[in-house]
Order: structure tokens, then C-alpha cells, then sequence
């Protein structure tokens, strides 16, 4: 690289960083339009980061790269010139247009990492509405008590911004105590909406909270042998990969009371129990719902 263009590039990211840290707490804070310039930048094969939606100096670096390959000023700024050259995922801006099945753009990947963000699994977080995107629109409309259509336009995306999280208002108990294999939260280009916990082959687990059973058995999402009990105030809980189920639907159970057993049934490379807790069909993190 030329010593006037490695200048350049290093006084931009430290211009950049210098705006972020002074706009954002130290760029800390995550943000939709920032997951959405890491998924085009990841796209044009820039961004190897995490899609965590924060402009940190990854995020930065990626984007003043993007722009030096690109032959435009490297400015570390999202302007209309960078727009433009990131092409489908350069635009048009949320809320500009309602989006629906098999469009692509910027608007498209705000509402994935959105969705994601506030629990409700997208599939891949590329900027290109699938029918899995549409899905999770259409719970998170249904959560957020507006029309269930499935397409997001103006409402969705300000209810996006403006509705509050899902909680688990009644702390729920651990299923068993043993070490977590995997945490909730983004792998990838993915929401990975609940926890691995690690456990041998056979071994019994219990019932977060009292509730009603609502499934119990083979589930065709992949997590084999499920068990879905339905607590008070919208809280669902799933188990998934089992090797043995006790319970029927329609059971009443109660905290601590033995669902079935661990397996390794489903898309599971090992014996494990996974654990997903929803509020009215929003995915949250277990480490904050159960105690």
C-alpha cells in the first residue's frame, strides 16, 4: 500500500472513531443502521467482525477499506457516494418503502437485525426478505399488536424502535444445573435464540415454572424430541433435543416436576439440552429470565 494512501486510511478510522465515540458513548451502543452497513460490508467481503450492530473500530476499519478499494474519498463516513457502490445493501433507508417477500436493500437488513435484536429469528441476517423473515414479521406484528400482514412498512419499523423488550416478569428456575455449551445471542449471520446446557446422555431435567404443556414430541425444527410448556404472562418454555419425554400436552406441571430426559435427537452434534424461553413469541436470554 502507498505510504500517502496507508495515511490516509489510518487518519480517517481515527477521525471516524474519534465521531463515534462522541455521538455514541465510546460507540457502544448497537444500533440497526450499524448492523446494517456490517451486513453489506460483509457482503462485499470487507467485515469479519461480529454482527453486533456497534460501531466499533472493525466496523470502521471495514468501511474506510471498503472505500479506499472503492476509489472514493475515505472519509470512514457512510456518505452517497459509499451508498451507492455498496449497491442492492447501500439503500433505500427504513421506512422509505414497505417491504416484503424477495426485495433486497438496507431497509431490508435494519428490519432483520431488528427482529433479531429483539428476539424474533430471521434465518440468515443478509438484507433479503425470505419467507423466514416474513415469519418473524409477522410475530413481531402480532407482539407489537399491529395488523399481521407480513409486510413491514412505517409502523413496523417505528414499533421496532420503539417497543419495549420482552421480560420475563416471574423468575423462572434452571432446568438443571450444569455448565452452558452455548450462549443466546448472534453466531454469525444468525440468532441463536436460546442455550445449550450441557449435560450426559439420559439425564433428567425439570420444568422452569408451573404451566401447561402445549407440545410434546418429535418437533420438525430441527430440535428432535420437544417439549413446549406455556407459564402466566405470555411466558413460553422449550426443550429441546431429548431423548425421552414424560409429559402430554394438555398436562399441567409444575416447577421442578421431570419433563423427560437429555438426548441427542434433531440437529444435535452432541448430548445436550436446549432451552429457549419466549414472551408472547419473542425470544429472550435465559441468563436474565431464570435464576
Amino acid at each position: 500500500m502507498p505510504r500517502r494512501s496507508s495515511i490516509l486510511l489510518v487518519a480517517a478510522l481515527a477521525v471516524a472513531l474519534s465521531l463515534s465515540a462522541a455521538a455514541g458513548g465510546a460507540g457502544s451502543s448497537a444500533t440497526p443502521q450499524t448492523g446494517a452497513l456490517q451486513i453489506a460490508l460483509r457482503a462485499h467481503g470487507f467485515y469479519k467482525g461480529p454482527l453486533d450492530g456497534i460501531p466499533g473500530p472493525n466496523t470502521l476499519a471495514a468501511l474506510v477499506a471498503f472505500q479506499q478499494r472503492s476509489g472514493v474519498p475515505v472519509s470512514g463516513r457512510l456518505d452517497a457516494r459509499t451508498r451507492k457502490l455498496l449497491r442492492r445493501l447501500g439503500k433505500p433507508l427504513a421506512g422509505r418503502r414497505v417491504v416484503g417477500t424477495r426485495m433486497v436493500g438496507w431497509d431490508v437488513s435494519v428490519l432483520e437485525f431488528g427482529l433479531a435484536r429483539r428476539g424474533f429469528d430471521v434465518g440468515a441476517i443478509d438484507g433479503r426478505y425470505t419467507s423466514e423473515t416474513r415469519t418473524a414479521v409477522q410475530r413481531f406484528q402480532r407482539y407489537a399488536g399491529l395488523p399481521v400482514d407480513g409486510a413491514a412498512g412505517k409502523a413496523t419499523f417505528r414499533a421496532l424502535e420503539q417497543a419495549p423488550p420482552a421480560r420475563v416478569r416471574h423468575k423462572l428456575t434452571w432446568p438443571m444445573r450444569t455448565p452452558i455449551a452455548r450462549r443466546y445471542g448472534l453466531e454469525g449471520n444468525h440468532l441463536r435464540p436460546g442455550v445449550d446446557l450441557s449435560a450426559p446422555y439420559g439425564t433428567p431435567f425439570a420444568a422452569a415454572g408451573d404451566g401447561r404443556v402445549t407440545w410434546a414430541g418429535w418437533s420438525r425444527s430441527g430440535l428432535g424430541l420437544l417439549v413446549a410448556v406455556q407459564h402466566d404472562g405470555g411466558v413460553q418454555t422449550l426443550y429441546g433435543h431429548l431423548s425421552r419425554v414424560d409429559v402430554k400436552v394438555g398436562q399441567r406441571v409444575v416447577r421442578g416436576g421431570l419433563l423427560g430426559l437429555v438426548g441427542w435427537t434433531g440437529k444435535a452434534s452432541q448430548p445436550h439440552l436446549y432451552l429457549e424461553v419466549r414472551v408472547r413469541g419473542a425470544a429472550v436470554n435465559p441468563m436474565t429470565a431464570l435464576k
